[in-house]
Order: C-alpha cells, then structure tokens, then sequence
C-alpha cells in the first residue's frame, strides 16, 4: 500500500549470474543445481508471464538457495527415491516452464547417468548416436558441452571438433 511504500526505501536489484555463482560455490549449493543452472543462466530469476499472473511461482536465487539445502537432506534416499522426490520438492519452488526443464534434467542427468555420458564422451560423442542413446541424451549431451565451452573448460577447437563430429552423424 501506499503510506506503506512511503515509509521504506525502493531498490531494484539485477541478478548477475557470475557473482551469483561464485557466492553459490562459496556457499556449498547443491552441484544438481550448479550444473542446471550453468547450462540455463537465464533461470536464476525468471519470473515470465508475472505480469498476467501474479499468483504465479517464480524462480529467484533465493529460491535455487532453498531448493539446494532440501535436496541435499535427500542425498542419504536411494538414486530412484532421490530423483522422484527432487522432482517432487522442486515443483514447489521453480516458476512452472523452470520446473519442466529441471525436471528433465534431473532425470537426464542422474538416472541416465549423463554425468558419465558427458565424460566418457567428448573425445568420440559421434557414440551417442551409433550405440541407441536417446534423444533427451543427445540434446542434454550438447547443452552441457555447451556449458563446458561458455565456461571455458573446453577450448574452441575442442569444441568445434565435437560439433562437427556431431553434424557429421
């Protein structure tokens, strides 16, 4: 309210992904988190379609920092109990577009052991295709190469090679 608003002081704050991430690093945030968001940066805070729906969930850093200290209590859960309630606890606290894809990375990333695929892959990912890898695989595979190079862990040639064994197949 008005004679509310008033008696503070109004600051807009930008989210910036970097310093977000050396504080989240800093801070022990949960790798499953780390990893999505490093491939997705734009979700850190996305709060799309707010304006037509105010009741809507939004994704914030604050709610990344919640979510992380509850998935980590679930880290003693068997591997299928832990993705099935990560999935459950984060529809709680992403905006709904978010949750879809964190979702689906959950999924990619621990039961299909994307992890392991991504490492053993690099050097010859032409493999995923000719071995039956599914699509969420392939497509999960190239965003987080993706990642690697915007992040700099891989080099340009390092990456241009893997996208053109990709094409090639």
């Amino acid at each position: 309210p008005l004679p509310l608003k008033d008696r503070m002081g109004i600051y807009y704050v930008t989210t910036d992904f970097s310093d977000w991430l050396k504080w989240a690093i800093k801070n022990k945030i949960h790798p499953l988190i780390l990893k999505f968001l490093t491939i997705y940066p734009n979700y850190l805070y996305y709060d799309k379609g707010k304006e037509n729906n105010p009741d809507i969930r939004i994704s914030t850093p604050r709610s990344w920092h919640l979510l992380s200290n509850l998935i980590k209590e679930l880290e003693k859960l068997d591997t299928s109990e832990f993705v099935r309630q990560v999935k459950i606890i984060s529809s709680g606290y992403l905006h709904p577009e978010v949750y879809v894809k964190f979702r689906t990375f959950v999924s990619a990333y621990i039961s299909k052991g994307l992890e392991k695929l991504v490492e053993s892959y690099l050097d010859y990912p032409e493999r995923l295709f000719s071995e039956g890898f599914d699509i969420e695989k392939i497509v999960s595979f190239v965003s987080l190469v993706s990642s690697l190079y915007v992040n700099k862990k891989i080099d340009d040639q390092k990456f241009i090679d893997i996208l053109k064994k990709i094409d090639k197949t």
